[in-house]
């Protein structure tokens, strides 16, 4: 699929870069790039796609996405920095990587950045963000890593979320953000406070 944005009928041609989607066989996106808008394929002064022999030596920007087979959850993404003219090269070299994690339940819980930095969301009993911590080593020194066994890795809590002002069977509303600076001790953060709405009578 391509999009032709800002198309000008004078030059039947875009006046930016075509945009461009392309999907697996079950319909999920893997890749997406932009080529320069000389590639347009027109008939009648309308666009029609890419002119023929595009291909990616020709890509002005472009990212591979990597989903499960299963699940269809992403897995990675590849953004490229600098593109071979066919084939798909080296990480780093050519592109960056960013991983995707997911817990049991298939809620995202993990990401590794391009530069090695790790986001771990950790999740309450009901589902919801209970907390955030970052780092660059997610694997203790025994099990699986969580908050209650980070030992032999360096992982941060650097936000932690509270709701109902900590009362069991409220609505569930966020009353509290807690983002951590230099320590996990709250005097040393800083608190955002939230007041719900009341329902209309």
């Amino acid at each position: 699929m391509s999009a032709f944005p800002r198309h000008a009928r004078p030059t039947n041609k875009p006046r930016l870069p075509i945009q461009a989607t392309a999907f697996d066989a079950s319909g999920v996106v893997n890749e997406q790039y932009t080529v320069h808008p000389d590639r347009t394929a027109q008939s009648s002064g309308k666009p029609t796609g890419l002119s023929s022999g595009t291909d990616q030596s020709q890509y002005l920007s472009w990212s591979r996405l990597q989903h499960d087979d299963v699940s269809g959850e992403l897995l990675k993404t590849h953004v490229y920095h600098d593109i071979p003219s066919s084939g798909y090269d080296t990480k780093d070299t050519n592109y960056t990587e960013t991983v995707f994690g997911y817990d049991p339940q298939g809620r995202r819980d993990r990401v590794v950045s391009p530069g090695g930095t790790i986001t771990r969301s950790v999740f309450d009993a009901v589902g919801r963000f209970a907390s955030q911590w970052v780092g660059t080593d997610d694997t203790p020194s025994s099990g699986t890593w969580s908050p209650a066994n980070n030992s032999g890795a360096n992982m941060t809590k650097v936000a932690e979320y509270q709701y109902d002002d900590g009362d069991d069977g409220g609505n569930g509303n966020r009353t509290k953000q807690i983002s951590y600076l230099t320590d996990d001790v709250e005097a040393n953060a800083r608190v955002t406070k939230f007041t719900p709405r009341p329902l209309d009578p």
